[in-house]
């Protein structure tokens, strides 16, 4: 009987010893240590196996080792699998910072006798002629922090697509707090003395001109999660991605305070500056492409989805040089797109 309680004994600290190696490899990856979970997994089942025999050879019957090790193993298997799921699923980017507004450049904007905390950026960038535009464009930290998660209390109301009333949403919860923004394009427009499609070429292209960055409604992985474009995309510029963004987009006033933005998050934004402007003004998604264009109403040439009577002439905005009325040839079917959203 005594034998029998040891070696039961033996056996549960067998066991033991096995969760101790994997809570010790627990704190590893929380450490942020870059180790592959599949190797972490093979090497602590390995560990397990050496160190408990090499501890209690002597003392432990084999088959109390072999019930140890066995039920170590199924909750390694267990821990393993919880690992994997967090590695995956945590809210805490790998490598890439979601808590972007740490990094931004900021300043106090003096108005009247107050002053007030804004987000700032110097962009200097050309047209499709040459032309070299340059300004500094400003949102207020107020306006960031009250906007930034809008989109977690959406419901579709159904009087349009879902992709259509999300953007109106967010289009014109964010207008009136991109006031800097406008002053800054109209002092663009009034200095260069641009007509409408100038202006609006120079709208675009500021936008094309900002780097592409992934906007995930889960967290942001490492590259190796990704296909091949993406991950070639996070290889290159680690932070070009921001996660935990509901529907996988940025209002326009996050936009601008964090330059992060997808398909989508650069057409809302620059929907939402030319319908200020007066500008007529479509949204287009494809589902089949999943990507966002714009369209505009404008006399050009090029390819034009015709709506309600009118020929909005299409724009990608993620690449530069793409000019009002071109795609690019990966995206060329126009019957892969539909408007989801205009202002008139």
């Amino acid at each position: 009987m005594a034998e029998q309680n040891n070696n039961l004994g033996y056996g549960c600290l067998s066991f033991c010893i096995s969760v101790i190696v994997a809570a010790v490899f627990t704190a590893i990856i929380y450490a942020n240590i870059k180790y592959n979970i599949l190797l972490i997994f093979i090497g602590t089942l390995f560990i397990a196996n050496r160190v408990t025999p090499l501890l209690f050879r002597k003392t432990a019957s084999t088959s109390t080792f072999k019930t140890g090790k066995t039920a170590g193993f199924i909750i390694l298997g267990i821990i393993s699998a919880g690992l994997f799921y967090l590695y995956n699923n945590t809210s805490k980017d790998r490598n890439i910072i979601d808590t972007v507004e740490n990094t931004i450049d900021t300043r106090f904007l003096k108005t009247g006798t107050d002053s007030v905390k804004v987000f700032t950026h110097n962009r200097t960038w050309r047209d499709y002629y040459g032309a070299s535009y340059s300004s500094e464009f400003m949102v207020r930290e107020q306006d960031y922090h009250r906007l930034k998660n809008q989109t977690d209390n959406f419901k579709y109301t159904g009087q349009a697509t879902f992709w259509g009333d999300l953007y109106a949403l967010v289009s014109t919860n964010d207008d009136s707090s991109l006031d800097l923004v406008y002053n800054a394009f109209e002092s663009l427009k009034t200095s260069e003395n641009l007509n409408a499609k100038q202006f609006a070429d120079m709208v675009v292209t500021m936008v094309q001109d900002m780097p592409y960055a992934l906007v995930l409604e889960g967290a942001c992985l490492a590259p190796e999660f990704y296909e091949e474009d993406f991950a070639e995309l996070l290889r290159e510029c680690p932070s070009c991605c921001i996660g935990n963004k509901r529907f996988g987009l940025q209002n326009p006033v996050s936009y601008l305070a964090n330059l992060k933005g997808d398909c989508d998050t650069r057409t809302v934004l620059i929907y939402t500056i030319l319908s200020h402007f007066g500008y007529d003004i479509a949204i287009l998604n494809s589902d089949y492409y999943m990507h966002s264009i714009l369209g505009i109403n404008l006399p050009t040439s090029g390819q034009y989805k015709t709506y309600r009577g009118k020929k909005y002439y299409v724009w990608e905005t993620t690449s530069q040089n793409f000019t009002m009325g071109t795609l690019p040839q990966n995206f060329k079917d126009l019957n892969k797109w539909y408007i989801v959203l205009t202002n008139n």
